[in-house]
């Protein structure tokens, strides 16, 4: 689990402080990005949860005004 800033400072992390830089790095940018491409496509939406899935990990992304919440979990296998 993380939080952070909308400048992508992390408040709160349950994740070793290596781990937490990369995906600040690497999840911070995306945000940042996705928000945009979502204001261009239609200016009344707004980004409010984003779910990334890979064999390793599932990332849950939800982006608010004050503070984001991403948690990193074991995908289940179904």
């Amino acid at each position: 689990l993380l939080v952070l800033t909308p400048d992508g400072i992390p408040v709160r992390t349950t994740i070793p402080p290596s781990k937490t830089a990369l995906y600040v790095s690497l999840i911070h940018g995306l945000i940042v990005k996705t928000k945009s491409t979502v204001k261009e496509i239609d200016i009344s939406n707004e980004l409010t949860f984003m779910r990334l899935r890979s064999h390793k990990d599932e990332i849950l992304i939800a982006p608010d005004r004050e503070y984001t919440m991403i948690v990193v979990q074991k995908p289940t296998i179904k």
